[in-house]
């Protein structure tokens, strides 16, 4: 595990390299060149070549860190900091030729100073990085990420695939939980990231319901895309942290359909492609179509507890299903990898629907509950009203 974080972090850390040279070492800025031959030479210019020799050897180096400086860059780095002692770039650049802790103390002052120069702050990571320092490496991460950006393109998408390793479920909830500007582009990376997903279930259940709007906003997605990674557990008891919900008889959330839909699809998911629709208004699910539609308006992922063999099925409209039409309700496994197990499809066949569902007790565990109608009457569209739908 130890080895599997060094490498993570250090690639984190490369992250930030790759970050330095893209911003600085790719344009080559001749103005400095200009200055430096002019008279009286400037500390400023000096130290902007300084600068750009460094970024030129760093990107040169496979965007690492050059074991040595050329001397011509360091006594350009010298005559800098005599010229302007508070220059954060000269004092990177001449840590950067020196060894141990004494490069390590330049590198802080240099920080000190400036936490916006890139070369002290990739340094920075990857020492991080090398001490095997989490903690530090997020630190750094975050105040790049707050004075910079535009390194939110290197730094979001290699901390998601990081969260892979559970070593960083902590640190990373200490950070979370002070609401980062950034952490919403953290958030919307990490849904994208299918092995980093559980970890970021735990993360995110160890935030509870604490943390700011940026993380809150990605809730959904978060739950979303842990159904379709296959994640149902974590994604339930993640669900009942945002919800807050308790363990009750009644399977259905929400039967009643007095409440609007938060967390989908454990709340209400409901449909609508311009031809039918579903909608939650005035405690009832309306369904509409035009005629010759049909499809699923409505869907809620539901779990069959195993203990509960025999349980019943009730639902109620409010308007007459009309001749021709055709509602039905679908139950069947959302776990892709089980099969034969409870599968039905019950239809309407007048404004009260009971029946008793019979559960196998096979291995499945989480079903999809589907509202399914089609119009075809010859009375006009398709408009109904659900009261009631309940699973006990």
């Amino acid at each position: 595990m130890i080895k599997n974080l060094a490498i993570w972090a250090f690639a984190i850390a490369i992250a930030a390299i790759s970050g330095v040279t893209a911003l600085g070492a790719v344009t080559k800025n001749k103005a400095p060149s200009l200055a430096i031959s002019l008279q009286p030479v400037n500390g400023f210019s000096e130290n902007e070549i300084a600068i750009q020799l460094t970024q030129n050897a760093i990107q040169e180096n496979q965007n690492q860190f050059p074991s040595a400086i050329e001397p011509r860059t360091y006594d350009l780095a010298i005559r800098a900091f005599t010229a302007e002692p508070i220059t954060p770039g000269a004092i990177a650049v001449i840590a950067l030729a020196k060894s141990g802790g004494v490069r390590h103390d330049l590198m802080e002052q240099a920080f000190e100073l400036s936490r916006r120069q890139q070369i002290v702050t990739g340094w920075m990571i990857t020492d991080s990085a090398r001490r095997n320092d989490v903690a530090a490496l997020l630190n750094f991460y975050d105040i790049s990420l707050r004075t910079e950006p535009k390194s939110g393109q290197q730094f979001i998408p290699a901390m998601a695939r990081a969260m892979a390793i559970p070593d960083f479920i902590e640190p990373m909830f200490k950070m979370l939980n002070t609401d980062p500007p950034w952490a919403g582009r953290f958030w919307r990376q990490l849904v994208r990231t299918p092995p980093s997903l559980v970890n970021g279930a735990i993360l995110r259940t160890k935030l509870g319901t604490g943390p700011g709007k940026s993380t809150q906003n990605h809730d959904e997605q978060l739950l979303q895309a842990l159904i379709k990674n296959g994640s149902f557990i974590d994604a339930r008891n993640l669900y009942r942290i945002f919800a807050q919900a308790q363990d009750s008889l009644e399977l259905v959330r929400n039967p009643d359909f007095d409440q609007n839909s938060k967390y989908p699809p454990f709340d209400w998911q409901l449909f609508s492609n311009g031809e039918f629709g579903a909608v939650i208004e005035s405690g009832a699910l309306w369904l509409n179509a035009v005629k010759g539609s049909g499809g699923v308006f409505a869907r809620q992922l539901i779990e069959l507890p195993a203990d509960r063999g025999r349980l019943q099925l009730t639902g109620k409209l409010a308007t007459p299903l009309q001749a021709g039409d055709k509602l039905s309700l679908r139950i069947y496994c959302a776990e892709s990898n089980k099969k034969n197990n409870l599968s039905a499809r019950i239809p309407f066949e007048g404004p009260e629907i009971r029946r008793e569902i019979i559960n196998p007790n096979l291995d499945c565990r989480f079903f999809w509950l589907d509202i399914v109608a089609e119009a075809e009457s010859n009375d006009g569209d398709f408009d109904l009203k659900f009261e009631n739908l309940s699973i006990r």
